[in-house]
C-alpha cells in the first residue's frame, strides 16, 4: 500500500542524550518460542489451544531486528494506544488486534497487583509443578526440556501441569514480557 514505506526511515538514534532519552531497546526474542512450538505434536499443541494461546503457533521463526525493534517502539504512543506512522497519522490498535495478531486472549479477570504471600506460594507450585527445589534454579534450559520432552504416549496430569507452567513462563520472559536476556526465568 501507499503507507508501505512508513517505516523505511526510522528515527535518529543519539547515544549523546541523556539516558532518559534513549529509545528502548526490545528484549523480546521471539525465535526463543517459534524454535520451540514449530516442534510440537498435535497433543502440545491442542494444550496451547485450550490456554487460548494458539496465535504463538503460527509466530515465524524470526530473529528480532534491533533497527526495526528500536523503529517500531520509538513510534509506540501508551497515551494515544497507536503507533505514530512516518506522515504523523496514528495507527490506533485495540486489545483486539494483540488477540487477533498474537492470540493472545483478552478478556476476563482484573490484574491486581498480588501479596508477597500470594507471590511465594505461586512460585512454590511452579516449583512443584516443574519438579525444581527452588525457584532461582529454574532456567530457560530447564523450560525447554520440559517443552521439547518426546511423550511416547498421551501426557499425564502432571505432565500436562509442567508443560502448560513451562509454557507461559516462556512466552512470558522471552515475548510478552522479557526482562533480562540472562538463561533465568
Amino acid at each position: 500500500t501507499a503507507h508501505d514505506d512508513d517505516f523505511m526511515e526510522p528515527p535518529v538514534r543519539s547515544t549523546s542524550l541523556p539516558v532518559k532519552y534513549v529509545a528502548p531497546v526490545s528484549r523480546c526474542t521471539p525465535v526463543s518460542i517459534s524454535s520451540i512450538v514449530k516442534d510440537f505434536n498435535d497433543e502440545k499443541k491442542r494444550l496451547v489451544i485450550e490456554m487460548k494461546f494458539d496465535g504463538i503457533l503460527k509466530l515465524p521463526e524470526i530473529t528480532n531486528s534491533q533497527e526495526f525493534s528500536h523503529n517500531l517502539l520509538s513510534r509506540v504512543s501508551t497515551e494515544e494506544i497507536a503507533i505514530r506512522m512516518g506522515d504523523g497519522t496514528l495507527l490506533h490498535f485495540t486489545d483486539g488486534d494483540v488477540h487477533k495478531v498474537l492470540g493472545i486472549p483478552f478478556s476476563g479477570k482484573e490484574l491486581r497487583i498480588p501479596s508477597t504471600e500470594e507471590v511465594s506460594h505461586i512460585k512454590n507450585v511452579i516449583c512443584i509443578r516443574l519438579n525444581v527445589p527452588e525457584f532461582k534454579k529454574i532456567t530457560r534450559s530447564v523450560v525447554t526440556d520440559i517443552l521439547s520432552k518426546k511423550h511416547e504416549a498421551p501426557m499425564s496430569d502432571d505432565e500436562v501441569a509442567a508443560f502448560k507452567t513451562a509454557f507461559i513462563l516462556l512466552v512470558m520472559t522471552k515475548f510478552l514480557a522479557p526482562q533480562t536476556l540472562l538463561d533465568n526465568i
